[in-house]
């Protein structure tokens, strides 16, 4: 079985945020307050130098005007893209 390689899921699930996030014209700073976290931080994310909590999921969608649904159905597009590689 290959190794899925959460390196890269993390990068990609984060360049999503990072474009969900200018869409909506919002700096790293303005989703990492409601969330208790660093700009940094969230430039990690979506650096995929760090994995997004689950925990923030909610709040993440809530401030990025976009479904759980969503990001599951992208998170499982991310794990499948990298199953076949």
């Amino acid at each position: 079985m290959k190794k899925l390689g959460p390196r890269y899921i993390d990068r990609d699930f984060g360049r999503y945020l990072k474009n969900k996030r200018l869409k909506k014209k919002m700096t790293q700073k303005e989703v990492a307050d409601p969330l208790g976290y660093t700009a940094q931080y969230v430039h990690n994310w979506e650096q995929g130098k760090s994995s997004v909590p689950m925990n923030a999921i909610p709040t993440i969608a809530k401030l990025l005007n976009i479904s759980i649904n969503e990001i599951i159905i992208k998170l499982l597009q991310l794990y499948k893209k990298r199953l076949k590689k």
